[in-house]
This record gives C-alpha cells, sequence and structure tokens, in this order.
C-alpha cells in the first residue's frame, strides 16, 4: 500500500537530519511511498535539485520517525531523451518475496517540464537498484484532460 504524507522541505519539520542532503534532493523531498518489511521501514521519495529534474530516494528506519537515507541515491533517476527525460516522482512501492523480482515500483514521468505526466514501471531484487521496463511507460496520455498543462 501506498502511504501519502506531507512534502517535506526547509519550512517542515523534518524526521531527516539536514546533513544528509546528498543533492539530488538538495530543494525538496516530497511525495513518499512507506512500507514496512520485517522490521524495517522503507520510504521512496521524490527529490529535486538546482537543474529542476526530479529523482527517487530510498530511506529506511527502524521507527518510521528517523530516517536514513541511502548512500546509493538517488535509486531511480530521469532517463535522458527519453519519455522520462526530466522527472521520475511520485513513487508508489510494493513488495512480495514471493515475487521474482520482490520489490515494484509504478512512478509518474514526464519529458519536458511542460510535457504530460506517464506512469512508468520498475523492479529490483535488494531494493536498492531498480530496472526500468522496456516498455515503458504503462500509462500514457489518451484525453485531453492528460496531456499535461493548459495554455
Amino acid at each position: 500500500m501506498c502511504v501519502p504524507a506531507k512534502c517535506i522541505d526547509d519550512d517542515t519539520v523534518s524526521s531527516f537530519d539536514r546533513n544528509q542532503v546528498q543533492g539530488f534532493d538538495e530543494l525538496q523531498a516530497g511525495n513518499p511511498s512507506v512500507l514496512r518489511v520485517g522490521s524495517t521501514y522503507h520510504m521512496y521519495y521524490a527529490g529535486l535539485n538546482t537543474t529542476n529534474h526530479r529523482n527517487i530516494g530510498h530511506a529506511t528506519s527502524s521507527d518510521g520517525v528517523t530516517w536514513v537515507k541511502d548512500a546509493a541515491n538517488p535509486v531511480l533517476s530521469p532517463t535522458s531523451a527519453a519519455w522520462d527525460g526530466v522527472a521520475v516522482h511520485t513513487p508508489c512501492v510494493l513488495y512480495n518475496p514471493s515475487w521474482p523480482q520482490p520489490w515494484k515500483m509504478w512512478y509518474s514521468g514526464r519529458e519536458h517540464m511542460l510535457g504530460a505526466y506517464r506512469i512508468g514501471y520498475a523492479t529490483s531484487s535488494d531494493s536498492v537498484t531498480w530496472a526500468k521496463y522496456a516498455g515503458n511507460p504503462v500509462l500514457g496520455t489518451g484525453s485531453i484532460w492528460e496531456r499535461g498543462f493548459f495554455p
């Protein structure tokens, strides 16, 4: 289940240590998806950097309050000149140990800043190294309200 939460930024009390800024999330961290696997909470979240690109980061916690960012961050990044060329964000992550790839992520992506959002899919065997599905996006645009911003 994806659990929505408020955006974490400089104006909000954060359970991230301020000294953990990693570059990909130097301006903002938000849109989290949190799940518990065993005794560990995993948070996947969107980070915004100074180039206005969004990437997905990963953090873990034993209590759901104090988080440690993964040294491998970002764990999912935009693919240059692709449908998700400037942004990957709003992750929703599921885990099931009986799946061949036990970690599954659906995320929003966009080709350029005024482009339409689309939905992508990625899998992982270890919660950190993600492989984007070759057939992405799995959900694209159709009607006018799905095509991005109105002029």
